[in-house]
């Protein structure tokens, strides 16, 4: 354990130290800036996108996704996830996994000193401080899971969704009524959806208000489209029948060439298995006999 620390520490100072401006090379601000002498001085936005502006952002969104006050952003992943739990139920749950990975973390430093392993402190110091940020991300990690898996599922079922609607609208229902059809057509998923949206404007919300809180639900790409699709219809008066199948028809082309490439990626997969498992145990069964012949007659 000493070692590892040991090793640890030396990587870390040679990383401190290679980051020293003495050792490193010039930045690509700093090659390019020379030559942009239309900006008069001031820095182009260009390179800060491209340097310090992508660490930047990066490092806002994820305090903007783990700060204790960003309360609108964890209501908008709770909705997508499609659970009943409000901003501070979900933190109440963060603490409680919190305690959960303290007290794991507590019973196995126990277990390992019963045991007579030798515990290092250090080593249980930081395993103190890791436990309860691990139990809140896995928290946070589990939510997004869920968001994962519904929006795939809405997805699925949107082209089909969109088919329904089109039929109904082209027979002369409204927008809504056509959206309570689908809904009693498709009672899960995409339907319940469908139906929060009749519930919107009915509550008195203007349809357009509506499809936009449906759009903010469920955040997808084919969600996007289908709601921006629709609102423009309805602005310009399009017909809304031809709207909806070309939708579907490129959503269906969408899913067909996400199983392509998913099954692309699994037969590379599948060589794993191949490669480790039956590959070897063929190669034994070639060579053993050949080997107990050659023990035989060699002595």
């Amino acid at each position: 354990m000493s070692v590892a620390i040991a090793l640890l520490g030396s990587a870390g100072i040679v990383l401190f130290v290679s980051a020293l401006p003495v050792f490193r090379g010039r930045s690509l601000a700093g090659r390019v800036e020379p030559y942009l002498g239309g900006l008069h001085g001031r820095p182009s936005p260009l390179l800060a996108t491209r340097t310090g502006g992508v660490t930047a952002a990066r490092l806002q969104l994820i305090w903007e996704k783990y700060r204790p006050g960003s309360t609108d952003r964890v209501a908008k992943r709770l909705t997508a996830a499609g659970g009943e739990l409000t901003p501070g139920e979900f933190r109440l749950e963060q603490v409680t996994w919190a305690l959960i990975a303290v007290v794991a973390a507590i019973l196995l430093l126990g277990l390992a000193a019963t045991s007579g392993v030798g515990v290092d402190p250090t080593a249980a110091a930081v395993l103190a401080l890791l436990a309860p940020l691990t139990g809140v991300l896995a928290r946070d990690w589990l939510l997004g899971r869920m968001i994962v898996e519904r929006t795939g599922g809405l997805v699925q079922e949107l082209p089909t969704a969109m088919d329904l609607l089109s039929l109904s609208i082209l027979a002369g229902e409204s927008i809504p009524a056509a959206f309570t059809r689908v809904s009693v057509l498709m009672p899960g998923g995409i339907g319940e959806e469908l139906r929060r949206v009749v519930a919107d404007v009915r509550a008195g919300d203007p349809l357009v208000v509506a499809l936009e809180t449906f759009k903010r639900r469920v955040p997808d790409h084919a969600v996007f489209r289908l709601v921006d699709a629709l609102i423009t219809g309805i602005e310009k008066g399009a017909p809304l029948t031809d709207v909806l199948r070309a939708q579907a028809s490129d959503q269906r082309e969408g899913h067909r060439r996400y199983l392509l490439e998913l099954g692309g990626r699994r037969e590379v997969l599948m060589l794993v298995p191949v490669v480790f498992l039956i590959m070897p145990v063929v190669v034994v069964f070639a060579l053993w006999p050949g080997l107990v012949s050659l023990d035989l007659l060699v002595p």
